[in-house]
C-alpha cells in the first residue's frame, strides 16, 4: 500500500518524533469516500480544508483542490478504482513548543479499500447520552482536530453504556453531535440540526444535506431528541437512523430513506 507524504509516494512514510501533530495535536484531518475513483462531495471537502488551514494559520505548498486531486491519484496508484476511503492528515512543520516557529505545514494521505459501493440504509441503531464528557462550544469546535480526546473518551463511555452511539452535549446542555457524526432530528415536517456555534464539527455530509433539504439550524435539547419523530446521524460514510434513544423507541426512518436515495443519485 502506497502513502502520499508531501507529494512523494512511499510504502513507509517516515514521521519524526518531533512531529507537532504527535506532540501538540497541531493539525487536522479530513476523512473522505471515493466511488469509481472520484471523491464524493468534493466541494465541501475542499471548502473545509481551506477553512481549517485558515483558522489554524497553516500554509501548504499546494492548494486544497490539488490535495483532493492527489487523493484520487493515490487511490488509482493503489488500484482502488471502485470504492475506497481516504484520510488526509495536515500538521504544522516542527519547531517551537506551544508557540510554533512556522506556519508551514506537511500532509500525509492514505487510502484503503471500502466494500461500500453505494450508500445504504443501515439497520436502526441505539443512542444514549454521554454524561462524563462535554463538547465545548468554542471557536475551534468545528475543526476535525488532530486532538480528539473528547471523542475517544466518549467512545469508551459508549462501550460501557452498551449503546451504538452517544449524544454529546455542550457546556450549556445543548445537543452538539455524537462521537463520530452530526445529528439531525425530524419533528412533523420540520428538519432540524444544531448550529455550529453550539460546538459541532462542520461536517461535509451535514453541509451536503443542508444544500438539498429544507432545514432549520436550531439549538436542541435532550427533550427535543426524545420527542422527535426521527433522529438521523451523518458523516462522510453516509447516514444512520436511530430506532432507540435512551428508553424511547418510537422513531421512524422515512426521511432517512429519502436521504439515501438522494445520495446515490450524486455518486
Amino acid at each position: 500500500m502506497l502513502y502520499n507524504f508531501n507529494g512523494s509516494y512511499s510504502q513507509k512514510p517516515a514521521l519524526e518524533p518531533t512531529n507537532r501533530s504527535f506532540l501538540y495535536g497541531d493539525g487536522f484531518f479530513e476523512s473522505m469516500c471515493l466511488f469509481n475513483g472520484q471523491l464524493f462531495n468534493k466541494k465541501h471537502h475542499i471548502r473545509r480544508i481551506e477553512d481549517s488551514l485558515s483558522v489554524l494559520c497553516l500554509e501548504l505548498d499546494v492548494s486544497a483542490s490539488d490535495l483532493v486531486y492527489q487523493v484520487e491519484e493515490l487511490a488509482q496508484k493503489n488500484d482502488l478504482s471502485t470504492a475506497s476511503s481516504a484520510r488526509l492528515s495536515v500538521f504544522r512543520n516542527e519547531g517551537g513548543l506551544y508557540t510554533p516557529s512556522t506556519k508551514t505545514a506537511s500532509f500525509l494521505i492514505n487510502v484503503r479499500a471500502n466494500s461500500q459501493q453505494s450508500f445504504a440504509l443501515s439497520d436502526g441503531i441505539s443512542l444514549g447520552l454521554c454524561t462524563d464528557f462535554n463538547k465545548m462550544a468554542q471557536p475551534l469546535s468545528f475543526l476535525k482536530s488532530s486532538s480528539a480526546l473528547t471523542y475517544v473518551m466518549a467512545s469508551i463511555e459508549k462501550q460501557k453504556q452498551g449503546f451504538d452511539e452517544l449524544i454529546l452535549l455542550n457546556q450549556f446542555s445543548k445537543v452538539v453531535e455524537v462521537t463520530n457524526a452530526n445529528i439531525f432530528i425530524v419533528k412533523g415536517n420540520r428538519f432540524y440540526t444544531p448550529p455550529l456555534s453550539d460546538g459541532g464539527v462542520d461536517g461535509t455530509m451535514r453541509a451536503l444535506l443542508m444544500d438539498h433539504f429544507s432545514h432549520e439550524e436550531k439549538s436542541l435539547t435532550v427533550e427535543d431528541a426524545i420527542e422527535a419523530d426521527e433522529i438521523i446521524l451523518c458523516n462522510y460514510k453516509g447516514i444512520r437512523w436511530v430506532n432507540q434513544f435512551m428508553t424511547s423507541d418510537h422513531y421512524v426512518n422515512h426521511k432517512s430513506i429519502e436521504i439515501v436515495s438522494l445520495l446515490n443519485t450524486l455518486i
